[in-house]
């Protein structure tokens, strides 16, 4: 009698073990949606949750709803959060796997490949000021969009993107791995508002040999948590046309800045409640959240700073394209196009009232348009500068602009 009697004791400590670990489970998945839910609130997602129940360490959210105002809402029947744990001021979530979809779209049909998303810390309410949301991986599988004749308008290949675990100690890095877009612009949906644009949008497309639109994008940047510098750069790669970069340096998006524009996006996302906007008479009561909106922002830009920005664009055939249809457009000769050009530079470089700048400028708008390779703006000041006092300068006197920011033009330059 002794092993039936231990074989029914192991079953039974099971069995107990099993309905402990979902009681436990279902507790942490009423927590974990007040969590969630508040981090949708935070970013303005249009996202709604069904039932959320837990299966052992997983969740299970039933009837996840995604609404968009151009289309019919997405219901997706079931998402399960794995390994999901409560931390300190939250909870981490090993996987969110969320599966492929199609669904209407205003022209057509979209086939949403799917996703994942890899540690995933979700703060609640009272959670500590460095304990916030985000993921260390994304992993977007392709997607199409396509029109009602069931042709490709828009083709994105996988995107991948990665961050390092977050530190108080050295810079935290992140990555969008290079992905492709395809954009067949002659099956893109038209505006409606002016046929006559729509059209001439087209031909113009057709005449640059851009009809069909080949993209390469990559991203990738850092940021120190002790100073909130950071920064980004990323690339747009046109095939057979040219690449666009752009680099971006900020300082002061520390803990205090990223919770304040969290706060600053509710009241923002609440300003566009039409249920909110009308609870005063007059929409007194959308002026209010407006104005809060606003002293927000003016308060995080008084935080924030300018450490340089750039903008480069190497050519790959696209400059020459450009002069040709603008000269075939105006019946210039190519060469004549391209001496007006150089004479209209000065000109327009001169209203900064800053010489220097006016000939370095000219010079090297020149030295590009004779051979297209690169061109590139440079604001590189020597200490940065915050974006309150960019904003007052810009209003009261732009010009000022170039000199506080040390602003450069560079071409043909690796």
């Amino acid at each position: 009698m002794a092993l039936p009697t231990c074989r029914t004791l192991l079953a039974t400590s099971c069995l107990v073990w099993v309905f402990a670990a979902d009681a436990v489970a279902a507790v942490d998945a009423d927590r974990f949606r007040l969590a969630l839910e508040a981090q949708l609130a935070a970013f303005g997602s249009k996202i709604e949750l069904g039932s959320v129940a837990g299966r052992g360490e997983d969740i299970i959210i039933t009837d996840v709803r995604v609404s968009s105002e151009k289309g019919p809402a997405t219901t997706f029947p079931s998402v399960r959060l794995e390994n999901v744990q409560a931390v300190r001021g939250g909870f981490n979530v090993g996987r969110v796997a969320v599966p492929t979809n199609t669904f209407p779209s205003p022209d057509g049909t979209v086939e949403f490949g799917g996703l994942t998303v890899t540690n995933i810390t979700v703060p609640e309410q009272t959670a500590p000021r460095d304990v916030f949301f985000y993921w260390l991986g994304v992993d977007v599988s392709p997607m199409r969009f396509l029109n009602a004749a069931g042709q490709d308008i828009a083709k994105v290949s996988r995107i991948k993107m990665t961050g390092t675990p977050i530190s108080t100690e050295r810079d935290n890095t992140f990555a969008v791995e290079p992905f492709d877009v395809f954009i067949d612009t002659t099956l893109a949906p038209k505006t409606g508002t002016d046929p006559g644009a729509d059209q001439g949008a087209v031909e113009t497309l057709q005449a640059l040999g851009l009809t069909r639109l080949n993209m390469r994008i990559a991203s990738r940047g850092a940021w120190r948590m002790s100073d909130g510098r950071l920064t980004m750069d990323t690339t747009f790669q046109l095939r057979d046309a040219g690449t666009l970069g752009l680099k971006l340096g900020v300082k002061g998006y520390t803990l205090d800045v990223m919770h304040a524009l969290n706060e600053a996006s509710k009241v923002a996302a609440a300003a566009t409640d039409k249920t909110i906007a009308g609870q005063e008479s007059g929409g007194r009561g959308k002026k209010d959240i407006d104005g809060k909106t606003a002293m927000a922002f003016i308060g995080i830009a008084q935080q924030l700073s300018l450490s340089n920005v750039s903008f480069r664009f190497d050519d790959a055939s696209l400059t020459g394209r450009l002069l040709d249809f603008t000269s075939r457009k105006n019946g210039v000769p190519r060469k004549d196009l391209v001496n007006q050009i150089k004479g209209m530079v000065p000109v327009l470089a001169m209203q900064t009232n800053d010489p220097t700048f006016a000939t370095s400028a000219a010079n090297a708008v020149s030295a590009f348009l004779d051979n297209p390779k690169s061109i590139e703006i440079r604001a590189e000041p020597p200490t940065p500068v915050s974006f309150m006092q960019l904003f007052a300068i810009g209003a009261a006197a732009p010009q000022a602009l170039i000199k506080q920011l040390n602003v450069t033009i560079i071409a043909n330059k690796p």
